[in-house]
């Protein structure tokens, strides 16, 4: 069964030529989709991507979490994507996971109760001064980020921004010093590819890994729990040298930065082609 697969155009413009240059050498058919621009919505436009393969051919998507979304209600190929949503959520896999876990130490809380419970919510798991404050869904309403007790009011105003429903949970946990973050493609239970990417908090995309985060990332994706059969997981490196579990990512919505594209089109074709056999 020849794989294909689906890049989203304008969405990694970093490695977007990359990727379909390694799809195509493998011998595989990579297309994309035409740019949609931001004032439109992939629902209003099915046509625009449905009729770029056949119906029922064996497709891999990459791209953004919107198309994703439309594609995993519906796509007329199989597999299309590995997105099992709800796995990714902070309150399925941390208690998974938990061992592994950078933010171990956590509360999860509808949003609107955050300012009713500050107190509260320092003395459980802050360290006095600040706090950590991320959303529990994958579909991130607005980005991780810490809050302070000086400033807690106006970091709490900035993250409901984008209007944030107050039912919506949020996870909090003491805010930790990070050095070093890697991201790792895991697929049928073995890491396929990794790659930094930040580095004291900036953009530092490498091939580049570590002996200590591939062995945890190795631990991780022979575990039990799996979101997919294709995932990423981000492992970091604390101020005091400590290796632990960032979060864990969906393969058709993550970036991959500098993984090397090829390892990732064999392995991630692979998984396709059979869960397509099996009619998956």
């Amino acid at each position: 069964m020849n794989v294909n697969w689906l890049v989203e155009s304008e969405v990694f413009l970093e490695y977007e030529d990359e990727l379909t240059d390694a799809i195509a050498q493998t011998g595989r058919i990579a297309k994309r989709t035409p740019d949609l621009g931001l004032q439109y919505r992939w629902q209003d436009f099915p046509d625009l991507y449905r009729r770029l393969f056949p119906e029922n051919a064996c497709v891999v998507f990459h791209g953004s979490i919107g198309l994703a979304s439309e594609l995993s209600r519906g796509a007329p190929w199989r597999p299309t994507t590995f997105c099992t949503w709800e796995n990714y959520d902070c309150h399925v896999y941390y208690c998974r996971l938990a061992d592994y876990l950078l933010n171990s130490d956590y509360v999860i809380l509808p949003f609107g109760e955050l300012k009713r419970r500050q107190q509260f919510l320092f003395d459980a798991v802050g360290d006095g001064a600040r706090l950590f404050v991320r959303p529990n869904s994958v579909r991130k309403s607005f980005t991780g980020q810490p809050a302070t007790s000086a400033t807690f009011d106006q970091d709490i105003e900035i993250m409901g921004f984008y209007d944030v429903p107050p039912e919506a949970l949020v996870l909090v946990s003491a805010a930790k010093e990070i050095t070093h973050e890697w991201r790792f493609v895991a697929a049928d239970k073995q890491i396929v590819a990794g790659t930094q990417y930040k580095v004291d908090g900036k953009l530092v995309a490498s091939p580049d890994t570590t002996p200590e985060s591939r062995l945890l990332a190795e631990q991780l994706a022979a575990q039990y729990f799996q979101p997919d059969p294709v995932w990423t997981i981000d492992i970091c490196r604390t101020a005091s040298g400590e290796h632990r579990l960032l979060e864990i990512g969906s393969f058709s919505c993550s970036d991959l930065y500098a993984c090397d594209k090829r390892a990732v089109v064999e392995a991630v074709s692979a998984v396709a082609s059979r869960r397509w056999s099996c009619g998956l």
